[in-house]
């Protein structure tokens, strides 16, 4: 098998594209395909919001505390504190 490869000076004098040179400038200047900057946009959003996430985590503000159920007639819990409504409190 004897095969003669091109030296530098062919190459250099050859035509630097032999098939359809439209085509090749319109995959050159998109070099992205459709698919490929719908996933990156994705990947965009998922770190937006872990770094949301991340940032609330770290800087927000504590969460409210729980307020205690108020039973159909005022009272709470025993023991704990009661919590009435305005309408409760308009009866008196």
């Amino acid at each position: 098998m004897s095969s003669k490869e091109p030296t530098a000076e062919e190459i250099v004098s050859g035509p630097a594209v032999t098939g359809d040179l439209h085509g090749e400038m319109r995959r050159a200047a998109r070099p992205f395909s459709r698919t490929t900057q719908v996933l990156a946009g994705l990947v965009v959003l998922a770190a937006v919001f872990a770094g949301g996430a991340w940032t609330h985590a770290a800087f927000g503000s504590a969460p409210a505390p729980a307020r205690q159920a108020v039973t159909p007639n005022g009272q709470g819990q025993p023991g704990g504190q009661t919590v009435r409504s305005e309408s409760s409190e308009a009866g008196r």
